[in-house]
């Protein structure tokens, strides 16, 4: 999915404002979501993503998949739970 991820975001003119990290230390990560606008966690099956707790924590809105317990995201008005896929 990362590659249709980057050619939308390509086609929307929005590449040179996202960035594909992989792994990050925990002062990395600190310092990464002070940057952000938003966090997306898309995924197939999580048990839970502690990531969504701390860029929540860091005050930022979330988009993560139903694959994951955090239907309260979306009932808080914290951000948004929706189905896994591209069209979502």
């Amino acid at each position: 999915m990362r590659a249709e991820a980057e050619r939308r975001l390509t086609a929307g003119g929005a590449s040179a404002a996202t960035l594909f990290t992989g792994a990050v230390s925990d002062e990395d990560k600190r310092l990464l979501m002070a940057g952000c606008d938003v966090f997306v966690l898309p995924t197939l099956g999580e048990n839970f993503g502690i990531v969504i707790g701390e860029a929540l924590a860091s005050g930022l809105p979330v988009i993560t998949t139903v694959n994951t317990p955090w239907l309260a995201i979306q009932e808080q008005d914290c951000g948004w739970w929706i189905d896994p896929g591209i069209d979502s």
